[in-house]
């Protein structure tokens, strides 16, 4: 976890604290980065960071790393099978010309595979939120083979807590959010990046 990324993250249960202390483990080079220990807000709310995840949805945390043993595709349950070819050459085709604005912070949450293997990250910073740790070790892996590591951190949280500075990115979530949304729907909002048999996945900004 990128050390600058405490100053956008405000503490889940106060709500109202950006002030950090820190204890344990971190690594120095171009990006300081936290790998194992806690953070501490003002009002002693403590999370576990392990093994640069930070564990934001469970306090003081003492649970094992954990993996997939098998790693998921990242393909939406709204994409059947004989669908899969078209979706992502589509997927990948918008994706790939995403344009982020190079000195923002974003946050992406839902299912953030496929967004990963693809965008094209010159963004600032970008602070990755998914509430499954195994999802989160694999996006881990994917950043460090795309070469943008150093610009990611990985928060496990269940989305809703969490408060972060910055234009949010949501990923095949069930329903419309504050930012920048991939969503599937059947009516006719939004830019259509994908035309499928049941539903069509738009981009949409609210």
């Amino acid at each position: 976890m990128i050390f600058e990324t405490l100053n956008l993250l405000k503490c889940p249960l106060c709500k109202n604290s950006t002030k950090w202390d820190y204890n344990g483990e971190f690594t120095e080079g171009l990006v300081k980065r936290l790998t194992n220990g806690e953070i501490v807000c003002d009002e002693n709310h403590t999370w576990t960071i392990c093994e640069e995840i930070l564990r934001i949805d469970n306090q003081k945390s003492n649970e094992n790393m954990i993996y997939y043993d098998t790693l998921k595709t990242g393909f939406p349950k709204e994409v059947t099978e004989i669908e899969r070819t078209n979706f992502i050459n589509q997927f990948r085709n918008f994706t790939n010309n995403l344009e982020l604005e190079n000195n923002q912070n974003y946050q992406i949450y839902g299912d953030t595979i496929l967004f990963l293997k693809y965008v094209n990250i010159i963004a600032e910073s970008i602070v990755i939120v998914n509430k499954d740790e195994k999802v989160l070790r694999q996006l881990q892996e994917i950043a460090v083979n795309k070469r943008i590591y150093d610009k990611c951190s990985f928060l496990r949280s269940n989305y809703d807590d969490l408060t972060i500075k910055g234009i949010n990115i949501n990923l095949f979530m069930p329903e419309l959010r504050q930012g920048h949304n991939f969503i599937f729907t059947d009516d006719e909002k939004g830019e259509i990046i994908w035309q499928g048999k049941n539903k069509n996945l738009v981009w949409i900004q609210s």
